[in-house]
């Protein structure tokens, strides 16, 4: 960068020297055709050695046609005075000038100048890498100068100029010393920031990171990572934090799993043997005993009994998903086949809004079916005659990613805020009948699909459960070790 920075100072310092050389020598040049003119060789001569002293003038020279320099020997004056009638104060005081000796001006580019017979220039760097710049400029042998000089000659002489570059690298110098306290200062300054950055975006919640997982290695299995950041550390961590969720779930549906197995295994034959014996009482009981409805009561009762110990081992159970590529349209037309007969018993009318434009989906279909039913079933069973049961697909990209959503409406009686906050706890119900485990397991296939599910309800009006599944979650969709293939609905 520097190195550019010299380049072009030095390209436009170049620029001013050639500005500043022509106005010097054009200057000069009429400076001293105006004192020969006026028969003053020596206010000439004195005038060339003070512009000598100009700063920035390294050398100033009239050279003659012969290769002498002009104005340093009484040559000329003695030319001009046969000519001129100079009074005795002039000649006196240029005769008590010091005579010198001229000197001849070894110099190639002379000869150009003098052959070509037009100004030139010469830039560039010297042996010991100084910039030069010298400036050729021919001194015409005019009407008025033939007096003197005859008109042999077309050009009686060469102004040189030759400028110095100390000025300029001085100037360089301070530049450079000036460009280089502000690298250092810039530099200083990105370290800084870019150790600010990569502390408070990186370092520190990567230590987060590590420490919540060092203390989950120790045994503090309800520690989460808390970052809240939107960029890819927030990301792994809002991920992580699901992962443990999940992790510390199916470890409690583990434990569920063994103590519902030790359970029905103990309680399964007890609630068989009292079910046979309970049936053998009613067969050797007279169709008109009042004895008969206690007895079908405890049978209904047993087998509820035996039914909610079935639900709870399924609910248990990890849950896998075989995921593969489905028209989701059209698994929600075969959903709806099976709901007719219930909601013509019903009178219920169902209306459809199906985004005909939505891709196909990787996902497991009996599952997600099982899903629709249960929540398709609910909403049913919520509503009187002439209810309306509404599905719709739509596409929707809350944060970039493509999401597919499954809006299931209905007119039913709604549910209370209080009621909303359980629909998921497993075993909540507000059913007479029923387990509670039906919206509990569609949460679960949904998760298991990396989507989820929303829920509005408005009391008297109706509800909404809005179910999300992302379009790209072929990669996202987790396999568990056991399998949960039973695609009854729980209600």
């Amino acid at each position: 960068m520097i190195y550019v920075v010299e380049k072009m100072e030095r390209e436009l310092f170049h620029e001013d020297w050639i500005a500043k050389t022509k106005i010097y020598t054009n200057s000069i040049s009429a400076m001293i055709e105006k004192e020969m003119e006026g028969k003053r060789p020596f206010i000439a001569r004195d005038l060339i050695h003070k512009l000598k002293k100009i700063p920035g003038i390294k050398n100033l020279q009239v050279i003659r046609t012969n290769g002498k320099e002009a104005f340093e020997d009484f040559e000329t004056f003695y030319k001009v005075k046969e000519v001129y009638l100079f009074s005795p104060e002039v000649i006196e005081e240029y005769l008590n000038l010091r005579e010198g000796k001229a000197n001849v001006v070894s110099d190639e580019k002379i000869d150009i100048v003098l052959k070509e017979g037009k100004e030139k220039e010469y830039y560039g760097y010297d042996e010991k890498g100084k910039v030069f710049y010298d400036y050729y400029l021919p001194i015409l042998n005019k009407p008025e100068c033939h007096k003197c000089h005859g008109e042999k000659e077309k050009i009686r002489g060469i102004l040189k100029i030759s400028l110095s570059d100390e000025k300029f690298a001085e100037h360089l110098n301070n530049h450079l010393s000036i460009m280089l306290w502000i690298s250092v200062a810039t530099v200083i300054i990105l370290i800084i920031v870019i150790s600010w950055i990569v502390y408070n975006l990186v370092s520190k919640p990567l230590n987060t990171v590590i420490k919540t997982i060092k203390d989950i290695e120790h045994g503090d299995k309800n520690q989460r990572i808390g970052l809240k950041s939107n960029d890819e550390i927030g990301y792994m961590a809002a991920h992580f934090n699901i992962m443990l969720d999940r992790l510390k779930q199916e470890s409690h549906l583990a434990s569920l799993g063994k103590i519902a197995t030790i359970l029905a295994h103990e309680i399964k034959n007890p609630i068989a043997g009292i079910s046979g014996a309970v049936q053998l009482i009613d067969e050797e009981l007279p169709a008109s005993d009042p004895k008969r409805e206690i007895i079908n009561m405890i049978i209904k009762e047993v087998q509820r009994l035996d039914s909610m110990l079935k639900d709870l081992l399924k609910f248990s159970k990890p849950i896998v998903v075989d995921p593969k590529v489905h028209d989701l349209n059209k698994l929600i037309t075969d959903t709806i086949h099976l709901l007719e007969f219930k909601c013509r018993k019903g009178k219920i009318s169902i209306d459809t809004n199906l985004d005909n434009n939505i891709p196909n989906i990787f996902i497991d279909g009996e599952k997600i079916q099982q899903v629709l039913l249960n929540i398709c079933i609910n909403a049913i069973e919520s509503m009187r005659e002439d209810g309306k049961l509404t599905i719709a697909t739509s596409m929707d990209k809350p944060s970039g990613s493509e999401y597919i959503q499954i809006d299931i409406s209905d007119t039913g009686c709604g549910i209370s805020p209080e009621v909303m906050k359980n629909i998921f706890t497993p075993f909540f119900t507000t059913k007479k009948e029923g387990s509670g485990l039906g919206l509990p397991i569609s949460l679960r296939i949904v998760e298991k699909h990396m989507g989820t599910i929303k829920t509005e309800s408005v009391v008297d009006k109706g509800s909404k459960f809005l179910i999300i599944l992302p379009l790209d979650n072929s990669l996202n969709i987790l396999k568990g070790d056991a399998e949960y293939n039973d695609s009854e609905v729980l209600l």
